[in-house]
């Protein structure tokens, strides 16, 4: 009896096809798939511990998180930084820069998603009721634009 009991509750349950849509981005990820597994290299993808969890759901085993639901296994350092990105808090750009971050799939109520929306390094890709997908521009773009504000600096 205890064996039949551990397979049907190893067995997949029939009708649960994904996760609750009024709490993850099921939609967004739904739309965005090809941009969020694209064919070659992974992209690094800042979002929530909790969406992550659902990010892992959906995306593994090619996708690895920053962050997810079990945050004590990352230690305080990424934990700090997590905290600094979730408030837009003081060094939260040097946050994003030290993770090299290529997506932000963002809860709307997360400050990071509005800041983001309106740097001219990211660009918004997709927005709904609960999440903002934004994706990073070209690093070459970023460069060509440092090394251009430099040398009007300078002259």
């Amino acid at each position: 009896m205890l064996g039949a009991l551990a397979l049907w509750m190893a067995l997949p349950r029939p009708g649960l096809a994904d996760f609750p849509q009024a709490t993850f981005p099921v939609a967004a990820v739904a739309r965005n798939l090809d941009r969020l597994r694209p064919p070659g290299a992974m992209p690094r993808i800042l979002t929530s511990d909790q969406w992550a969890d659902y990010l892992i759901f959906h995306l593994y085993p090619r996708q690895r998180v920053f962050f997810d639901g079990r945050s004590d296994f990352y230690g305080p350092a990424v934990g700090t930084d997590y905290q600094l990105l979730l408030s837009v808090g003081r060094g939260w750009r040097q946050a994003l820069e030290r993770y090299h971050f290529e997506i932000a799939l963002l809860p709307l109520d997360w400050p990071l998603g509005a800041v983001l929306e309106n740097d001219p390094e990211w660009r918004l890709v997709d927005r709904d009721s609960s999440s903002v997908l934004l994706v990073r521009r070209d690093p070459a773009l970023k460069e060509t634009r440092e090394t251009a504000e430099c040398k009007s600096v300078g002259e």
